[in-house]
């Protein structure tokens, strides 16, 4: 009887061991697997970019796919959305000599 007895104690004792490790687990994919501060997002900074002649939103979007790492896998249509979102344009218009935001490259 004793045996018994002390063999569910083992069992238990077992199970709850078992349990402990998957609660560690959980909290520690909880904590770390779910942050989104994550050490690949950088800041980015802008430099000012005096409008030329020939200069269009898309080619200076081309410009700075091709000369900044932060935007190398963006289309170039998703660069030019946002350098009117940096500048407040309403439109794809520039003008020579205009002074506009873009990212450093």
């Amino acid at each position: 009887m004793k045996n018994k007895n002390r063999n569910r104690k083992l069992n238990k004792k077992n199970k709850v061991g078992g349990y402990g490790y998957f609660l560690v687990l959980a909290i520690l994919i909880i904590l770390f697997g779910f942050n989104n501060n994550s050490l690949s997002k950088t800041e980015i900074k802008y430099e000012d970019f005096t409008i030329g002649s020939n200069d269009s939103l898309w080619n200076i979007a081309t410009l700075v796919k091709e000369n900044n790492i932060n935007y190398n896998k963006k289309d170039v249509r998703e660069i030019v959305y946002e350098l009117k979102q940096i500048n407040n344009l309403d439109n794809s218009d520039i003008y020579n000599n205009q002074v506009i935001k873009i990212p450093e490259i």
